[in-house]
């Protein structure tokens, strides 16, 4: 017999009804049991695999700060000066202090003309050119 909802018992099928679309379902699963022993295999080689995997990017950064070390040591070692005699150096300081900027010239106080005082307005205070008048005996 099979109950069909609007019956007096409607509870009671709702219950029986849901009850064996459970059940359906439990069918239809698969085995998680063997799914989940895998996954936690799975998971344990790659963390692993994750560890073995620092250790080599470590491997690889010590390596790489050496090789820049041993760079840096023979750059250094090839740029030292040398000791010079003291001629020459003082030949070199000679040189030195002789040499000059091209904007040196700029900075020579002494061909600027700095006003010592406030400027006027007079006729006076305003340089004109000097005016030649010609004379009669070039017309």
């Amino acid at each position: 017999m099979t109950r069909r909802p609007g019956d007096r018992d409607d509870d009671r099928v709702l219950r029986d009804l849901f009850a064996a679309l459970r059940q359906e379902d439990r069918r239809a699963l698969p085995g998680f049991d063997r799914l989940l022993a895998e996954a936690r295999k799975n998971s344990r080689r790659s963390a692993g695999a994750q560890r073995g995997g620092r250790w080599l990017w470590v491997a690889a950064g010590a390596f790489a700060a050496v090789v820049v070390a041993v760079v840096l040591t023979q750059v250094l070692a090839s740029r030292t000066p040398r000791p010079e005699s003291l001629e020459a150096t003082l030949a070199l300081a000679r040189a030195m202090d002789a040499w000059e900027a091209p904007t040196d010239a700029v900075l020579e106080i002494a061909l600027l003309k700095i006003p010592d005082s406030v400027p006027t307005l007079e006729y006076t205070s305003v340089p004109l050119p000097a005016v030649t008048t010609p004379s009669r005996s070039t017309q």
